[in-house]
């Protein structure tokens, strides 16, 4: 994405005041809730399935580098799934299986060689 592509997504969310620029960064401007703008639009429906997917993604990301779950309770997704991101994480694999694999296998990661 090119730096000019940036900034104007940037000024849009400036405009539905979602970020502000302050000290030359951008912030996020609190108070702002996607939710009533989603309302507002009509897609609520489309915003809250692309944020429990998001959710859903993190949490297996989070899994597959084995990073604990502070929060378990806030975990999208049945009881089941839910379980499967609670404290401890199995042990590492022993048959030589390297992060990469390990990231393809859990989210259909590849390398991208430049």
């Amino acid at each position: 994405m090119s730096r000019a592509a940036v900034y104007e997504a940037l000024e849009t969310l400036a405009a539905w005041h979602l970020v502000e620029p302050v000290d030359g960064r951008w912030r996020l401007v609190s108070g702002t809730s996607l939710q009533l703008l989603a309302e507002q639009f009509g897609c609520l429906e489309q915003v809250r399935s692309q944020v429990g997917r998001h959710h859903i993604e993190r949490a297996a990301y989070r899994r597959a580098l084995r990073i604990v779950d502070q929060h378990p309770a806030a975990t999208v997704g049945p009881v089941e799934e839910a379980a499967a991101y609670l404290w401890p994480p199995e042990p590492p694999p022993e048959d030589g299986e390297t992060l990469m694999d390990l990231l393809h296998r859990e989210l259909g990661a590849y390398l991208i060689s430049g």
